[in-house]
């Protein structure tokens, strides 16, 4: 008895084209195992928050810290505290790698640790704990100035408490500054250099504070702010002027500073005033106009926003232009 094919439901269907149907199947869902496998890392415990640090600040304590893992599965973190020798207690969740606990009061131990949270809700474990007894933080710093130089500007103070160590904020608005000090870590001189930025105001300030464990921060100081107008660069030297028989060419030493956006070029005819002639990004100008006998140049640089002082004259005797023949008939004057 022959078995042509199988039939279902009346119909009949070839066991070959059955199997490879079946094997194409199989195929296209491995293939699609290979291209994407699952993936059930969301789920898995979230790494521990590492390097605790707090900075004591105006009744605030500042609580920071790092996180060594995929920032992509975590929701965020949740700060637990305690108070000298009690429990911990949940303080706070946040999406930051910062926690401000306010109302600090001098003389108590704060507890804090941190722990990851998942977009899962997942918990991991609790970082060390870190402890924090605030004191009496240190006066803020005196005699605050600025000066700027070639490549960069110096924050500079005094303060009258040997041994403290100070942090310098910097923002781009009168009276607002960010949690973080510009500086890396605690400074322990007097003295702060920092890039320059001609472009806006730049305000700084500056607090002294206590190390240990617990960064004791004080008041800040005075606000001091570096301006575009204050980027006044300093008179063009070397200036030297030499005469062709055509133009006379200008050269003169490039200034140190590297703001600077250019030179104007001042030029009087005779015993006459100085008048601005041109401008120039380059160290040198080529003066075209025909006029014979003596010149002066003067050059002075420009800043982001101010000029700076004109450089010493220099003088130049161009000589007379020679008379043409090419108008008279017999080839003579």
């Amino acid at each position: 008895m022959n078995a042509p094919g199988l039939e279902i439901t009346g119909k009949k269907i070839n066991p070959g084209l059955l199997r490879l149907s079946i094997f194409l199947v199989l195929l296209t869902l491995a293939s699609c195992g290979k291209k994407e496998s699952p993936r059930l890392v969301i789920y898995e415990k979230p790494e521990t928050p590492a390097k605790l640090n707090a900075v004591h600040r105006e009744q605030e304590i500042r609580l920071g810290w790092s996180y060594p893992g995929n920032r992509d599965i975590i929701e965020g973190f949740q700060v637990m505290r305690a108070e000298d020798n009690g429990d911990f207690r949940k303080a706070a969740s946040t999406k930051q790698n910062i926690y401000i606990d306010k109302g600090i009061k001098i003389g108590l131990t704060y507890r804090y640790k941190v722990i990851a949270k998942s977009i899962k809700g997942v918990l991991g474990d609790a970082s060390a704990e870190l402890s924090a007894s605030p004191v009496q933080p240190p006066p803020a710093p005196e005699g605050i100035s600025l000066s700027i130089g070639t490549d960069s500007l110096t924050v500079s103070w005094s303060h009258r408490e040997k041994g403290a160590l100070f942090n310098v904020y910097r923002g781009t608005e009168k009276g607002t500054y960010p949690p973080t000090p510009a500086n890396d870590a605690p400074l322990s001189g007097t003295s702060f250099s920092d890039g320059l930025d001609t472009r806006r105001n730049i305000y700084y300030t500056v607090r002294a504070l206590r190390g240990g464990p617990l960064l004791d921060e004080g008041p800040q100081s005075a606000e001091l702010a570096a301006t575009p107008d204050d980027f006044i660069p300093s008179a063009p030297e070397g200036i030297m002027a030499v005469a062709t028989e055509k133009n006379i060419l200008l050269m003169w030493k490039e200034n140190p500073q590297i703001w600077v956006r250019g030179y104007r070029i001042y030029r009087a005819l005779g015993d006459g005033e100085f008048n601005e002639i041109a401008g120039t990004e380059t160290p040198a100008y080529l003066d075209k106009e025909q006029f014979p006998g003596l010149r002066r140049y003067k050059v002075a640089a420009m800043g982001p926003a101010k000029e700076g002082p004109i450089s010493d004259e220099v003088r130049v005797q161009k000589p007379a232009l020679p008379v043409s023949l090419t108008n008279s008939p017999e080839g003579r004057p």
